[in-house]
C-alpha cells in the first residue's frame, strides 16, 4: 500500500475537513492518521493526515 501525508494549511472556513475526507473516500483512500488545528489569532486552518 502507498502512503501519502498531505499538509493542509489555508483560510479557516466551514467543510474543509468534509470536503478533504469525501474526496479521499471517493476515490477508495483510507485515512490511517488524522490531525487537525485551528489558529484563532491568525483564523488558519491545519489539518494533517496519512492515507
Amino acid at each position: 500500500m502507498k502512503n501519502i501525508t498531505l499538509l493542509i494549511h489555508c483560510p479557516d472556513q466551514a467543510g474543509i475537513i468534509a470536503a478533504v475526507t469525501n474526496f479521499i473516500a471517493n476515490t477508495n483512500g483510507n485515512i490511517v492518521y488524522i490531525d487537525q488545528h485551528v489558529d484563532r489569532d491568525r483564523e488558519y486552518f491545519l489539518y494533517a493526515f496519512r492515507k
